[in-house]
């Protein structure tokens, strides 16, 4: 399993969208055309091109829309002649959580706001709320809660919307790790995974690195093609 995490204001909106083009589903990008708030759709564009690069990266593999396939149960998936490479993204703030894996997974961050109770009644167990009620730092617990849950829900194939009960059961080989992050966010990450791991670390990628090495890639395959 390789995580990665980036961070970027709307200042890089315009050449994160440019970047992102060759991959980006139709459907991602319309909803990006409709989202009225540039930072969020300054984090939409940044996972396509974090997600591409993270692909490239570790397996060699050049993306483009056509390699993206729906799995058994609705999860997204990239599919290369004979090799599958499942995948996760999440944003929040302004911060995007990649994973990639041989293996389903399922990877959640959030920015803290306030903690709420009638989603904690959702999310959350009988027990869990009890003890979640009583605790010194609820805010920070519900948004760790928030995470795990939602990591567990997206490895699965769900999200927290469709959440009816607060518990998801795992197999003995899924597990599910705090992801280390900066303050003001929680992040989780749900996999194949020993259970004995601790908080994870992502791979931090600076988005005008990233950027450079993506956009001087493109510009090469545009030359290539005797279009310079």
């Amino acid at each position: 399993m390789n995580l990665f995490l980036a961070q970027a204001t709307p200042i890089f909106e315009d050449r994160l969208t440019r970047a992102a083009l060759p991959v980006i589903p139709k459907e991602k990008l319309d909803r990006m055309k409709r989202c009225r708030v540039a930072q969020q759709r300054t984090c939409m564009a940044l996972s396509e091109v974090l997600l591409a690069w993270a692909v490239q990266e570790v397996h060699g593999l050049t993306l483009s829309k056509d390699h993206r396939v729906v799995g058994e149960h609705g999860k997204p998936m990239f599919r290369v002649d004979t090799e599958t490479i499942d995948f996760n993204i999440s944003h929040s703030g302004s911060f995007v959580l990649v994973g990639i894996d041989e293996h389903p997974l399922g990877v959640d961050i959030q920015q803290w706001g306030r903690d709420d109770d009638r989603v904690a009644r959702k999310i959350m167990l009988p027990g869990e709320y009890s003890d979640w009620v009583q605790s010194p730092n609820k805010k920070v617990d519900f948004y760790d809660f928030w995470t795990r849950t939602e990591s567990r829900l997206k490895w699965q194939g769900d999200g927290i919307a469709g959440l009816g009960e607060g518990s998801v059961l795992l197999p003995d080989c899924v597990s599910v790790h705090p992801v280390t992050v900066t303050q003001g966010y929680s992040a989780a990450v749900c996999g194949q995974l020993s259970r004995s791991l601790g908080a994870l670390n992502a791979q931090e990628i600076d988005v005008e690195v990233l950027l450079a090495l993506v956009e001087r890639k493109q510009q090469s395959q545009f030359c290539s093609h005797g279009l310079s």
